[in-house]
């Protein structure tokens, strides 16, 4: 299959997004419902990073009915059918890749994202979870649903995330002109959480998982002046 570029796959794919994305995912949606459950009492502002179609937003506004949401994502077709669930919320779309989008000047409670992030290298996401780190309010939470490896010994998944690893690599030599090459990355649980800590997140927990869906949340530290 022609390697795509990501904003191309899910741009072409955005119509029959959602039933696709759920066929495949292990408690898709009880994953997607965990981002609302573990936001704080009091939340109002929320970024949502790959936002897509918005189904993960349905439990937070369930929770949050008045939460002003700014939403990021790389596909364009995706914002529009969010837009159309969501329409009458305050939520301010903002089209582009994690990298270089305006994530807006005030920070937030919360940033949450869901089965996003395993399309990107551990290298591209140790350029990511600082600008989450950033966006926050002290005090504020990560919250990050995704696939991830879990099934296997901690060799066989090291292993298994190496070797995908080196596939990607070889497909971004094979197509220099595809910025952002479409592949599933999925990383192991461990190496997902230090390079959050890495990035100055504390407080890294796994809260919730269903074989390879995983729920993870990290803390930006309050201030203490």
């Amino acid at each position: 299959m022609e390697t795509e570029e990501i904003a191309t796959f899910f741009d072409r794919v955005a119509p029959e997004y959602e039933s696709m994305h759920l066929s495949r995912v292990d408690h898709g949606m009880e994953g997607k419902a965990t981002l609302a459950e573990h936001l704080p009492a009091g939340t109002g502002r929320i970024l949502d990073i790959g936002a897509g179609t918005g189904l993960e937003l349905e439990a937070v506004f369930n929770r949050f009915p008045d939460a002003q949401v700014t939403v990021v994502d790389i596909s364009e077709n995706m914002l529009g059918k969010l837009e159309e669930r969501f329409a009458g919320r305050k939520i301010t779309v903002t089209p582009g890749d994690y990298f270089t989008a305006d994530f807006g000047g005030e920070p937030y409670d919360a940033v949450i994202t869901s089965m996003s992030l395993h399309h990107w290298t551990p290298d591209e996401k140790r350029r990511l979870y600082p600008r989450f780190y950033e966006a926050l309010k002290p005090g504020g939470i990560y919250i990050e649903n995704d696939y991830m490896l879990t099934e296997g010994t901690p060799e066989e998944l090291a292993a298994e995330e190496k070797r995908l690893l080196s596939e990607r690599k070889a497909l971004e030599e094979a197509n220099p002109d595809v910025r952002h090459v479409h592949m599933d990355l999925p990383a192991t649980v461990p190496s997902e959480m230090k390079r959050l800590e890495e990035a100055g997140f504390s407080d890294v927990r796994e809260v919730w998982s269903a074989k390879n869906n995983v729920t993870l949340t990290a803390l930006r530290a309050a201030d203490t002046q």
